[in-house]
């Protein structure tokens, strides 16, 4: 328990979330599972904004950027990053990433030994390129199945994506409805679902965020089958 956890967070969105934020979420509950499990020498590499009692937070900006628009947020992210793995030579004994592969690129300019959470199916060739580089590093996998997109990384361990049953509580089912909660974008297959609801006439309720470049996605595909009755879209929850 004496075990000193660092612990590299995205800076786009809020610590625990405020509404969307995946990553986030997961940290959250990391953090506070550590906590209970009696860690008690735990870093947080995010914004000023997390806040843990118990839990050292190291920041070079205030807020997520996702919530508080700011220009050249690439740069600030590469700041972060350099930062967090500065200090954390120093100060950890183990670093858990949560920043994909930006981290990675870094990895040989620090000694303290990192794993890295893989959040994403790693498809885009740029991350591609990293983690193949970089394959002897130890990954965890967020499934088993996200890992045959990536075979020869050095797989140590799946992690499920947590569930706070204080917030999510099983409940009798009061009717028959589908629901689908992530972004809106077409690899999520928001649209296969709409068209399951349609064919099966069963009601689907949509969540999620519409990213910028995702807004003619979703005006073209999705939109049209909203009727507030069979397909209804209740916004980024």
């Amino acid at each position: 328990r004496s075990t000193r956890i660092g612990i590299l967070a995205p800076i786009t969105w809020s610590i625990p979330p405020k509404s969307y934020g995946p990553y986030e979420r997961d940290i959250d509950l990391e953090i506070r599972g550590l906590l209970a499990a009696g860690y008690s020498n735990i870093t947080l590499y995010a914004t000023k904004q997390a806040k843990y009692p118990g839990v050292s937070t190291v920041s070079i900006l205030d807020h997520p950027f996702g919530e508080h628009p700011i220009s050249d947020t690439h740069a600030w992210e590469m700041m972060h990053i350099a930062e967090a793995l500065g200090h954390a030579h120093e100060s950890v004994d183990i670093l858990h990433n949560h920043l994909q592969f930006y981290p990675i690129t870094m990895r040989r300019f620090v000694r303290v030994p990192m794993v890295t959470t893989i959040h994403s199916t790693g498809l885009e060739e740029s991350e591609k390129a990293v983690f193949l580089r970089h394959k002897d590093l130890p990954y965890i996998s967020i499934s088993n199945d996200v890992r045959k997109h990536l075979p020869d990384l050095n797989w140590v361990g799946t992690v499920y994506n947590g569930v706070d049953f204080e917030v999510f509580k099983p409940a009798k089912r009061v009717k028959n409805y589908m629901v689908y909660a992530g972004r809106i974008r077409p690899e999520k297959g928001v649209h296969h679902a709409i068209a399951l609801a349609e064919k099966t006439r069963t009601p689907l309720c949509l969540a999620g965020i519409i990213q910028p470049h995702m807004e003619q996605y979703f005006e073209l595909e999705i939109k049209p089958h909203i009727d507030g009755k069979l397909v209804t879209y209740l916004g980024n929850l």
